[in-house]
């Protein structure tokens, strides 16, 4: 019977499949795949933006040095509070989009997300975040229509973040 069960715990440790599960965390968990955001948030060379600068476009992540919070001149006041006590914030621009679509914000930290649309905040289409997947907390969905848009990240506890959009396919 030991043996049975030490063949048993064998399989178990060697299966690829759960390994690779309990190696991802709650990475596994969200509701779409983050692996490519988890590819490029990884990458050393990824190009850092100020707030009130543009993010270097779609499919092309960043690291944002953020501002107290109470420095930023936001276009519309955050939706949500922060839930720390001294928040990290900044406004940027996406570079105008091609194609109306909807499209995915993803971020590094845990933080609040607003997109404004022709000075109109946009309802996201869907989110998923999880506290415990190394180096992507959160990931959301918003329709946008081609042109200009304003990313609004509130609620940071650190002076920077990394964010990534990607259209949705």
């Amino acid at each position: 019977m030991r043996r049975l069960g030490f063949v048993l715990f064998a399989a178990v440790v060697a299966s690829p499949g759960l390994a690779h599960a309990e190696e991802a965390g709650g990475c596994a968990k969200f509701k779409w795949s983050i692996a490519r955001e988890q590819a490029a948030f990884a990458s050393p060379d990824l190009p850092s933006v100020e707030s009130g600068q543009s993010l270097p476009g779609v499919m092309n992540a960043a690291i944002v040095r953020l501002k107290p919070q109470a420095e930023v001149a936001f276009e519309h006041e955050p939706a949500r509070k922060p839930k720390v006590k001294t928040p990290f914030a900044a406004v940027l621009k996406l570079a105008p989009l091609a194609a109306p679509g909807t499209y995915e914000i993803t971020l590094s930290e845990e933080a609040w997300i607003d997109v404004l649309q022709g000075g109109k905040e946009i309802r996201s289409r869907g989110f998923s975040g999880q506290a415990d997947c190394p180096g992507v907390r959160k990931s959301v969905k918003f329709p946008l229509q081609a042109g200009d848009a304003t990313v609004q990240i509130s609620g940071v506890r650190s002076d920077s973040i990394r964010v990534d959009v990607l259209p949705v396919e």
